[in-house]
């Protein structure tokens, strides 16, 4: 997921905290810290028992940049019909 050779490289330029927030992230064992879509949205995957830490840590780096830590569940289901 952070091999990107399509977008990721161009546009990281353009988020430059791109490189800071993959190593806090890394600090705590994340699966992977990437671009989403068009580039505007950091994402990161990581186990949810080092998600605290993590936000901590993010928001003590956000202090000095804009920016929404958001937490997102994932949808095990998938779409369902009724």
């Amino acid at each position: 997921m952070e091999s990107d050779l399509f977008h990721e490289g161009y546009r990281s330029t353009l988020i430059p905290e791109l490189a800071k927030i993959r190593a806090i992230a890394h600090q705590h064992q994340a699966y992977a810290t990437y671009l989403s879509g068009a580039g505007s949205t950091i994402m990161t995957w990581l186990p949810k028992e080092h998600l605290a830490e993590f936000k901590a840590d993010l928001k003590d780096f956000s202090n000095t940049h804009q920016g929404e830590i958001l937490e997102l569940k994932v949808d095990t289901k998938g779409a369902r019909v009724k």
